[in-house]
């Protein structure tokens, strides 16, 4: 065989091979196979983790779908517990926490919604961990987790759920 014989059954190789594999990794990539194409935005479970907090885990890797500059969007995970609703959020171009230098790092809240969806109280409660799959918030006084979203606030008209990418 010749170099350009040995490449052309090499890349053929490569190819069948990826063919195989692509249906696989699109699993992997968005397991509820919905609009987002995120796994990160995929809800798995949630509930209370190893040390009584507050806790949900994606399919993906937590974290990795941030707002863009500018946009005035903001994306959260919300834990809904018996002590109030907390949101782990990350936006850019509002500043609103001393947790993190940078509001587009992901960082915790307690807030309260109205019958919209709109927010009308936010303080800086709890402590957000982004590690891996899990989203925790930490320093907290829940004991039950009753559910948990993953969504995505507009600010032009005040501070509104405006997507809810996953749910229970």
């Amino acid at each position: 065989m010749n170099t350009k014989t040995i490449l052309g059954v090499s890349f053929a190789a490569i190819f069948a091979v990826s063919m195989i594999l692509t249906p696989a990794f699109a699993l992997v990539m968005d397991p509820k196979n919905d609009s987002t194409g995120n796994a990160d935005q995929d809800l798995k479970s949630f509930g209370l983790d190893g040390q009584g907090n507050p806790s949900l885990k994606v399919w993906g890797h937590a974290g990795d779908t941030k707002p863009a500059d500018g946009s005035g969007l903001v994306n959260a995970y919300v834990l809904v517990t018996d002590d109030g609703i907390y949101a782990v959020t990350s936006h850019a171009g509002i500043e609103d926490s001393s947790e993190v230098i940078d509001d587009g790092l992901w960082h915790a809240h307690k807030v309260t919604l109205d019958e919209n969806g709109c927010v009308t109280s936010l303080s800086e409660d709890g402590d957000a961990w982004v590690h891996g799959n899990q989203v925790t918030v930490k320093g907290t006084s829940a004991t039950t987790v009753d559910a948990a979203l993953i969504v995505q606030l507009t600010t032009s008209e005040g501070v509104c759920v405006g997507t809810v990418y996953d749910s229970p």
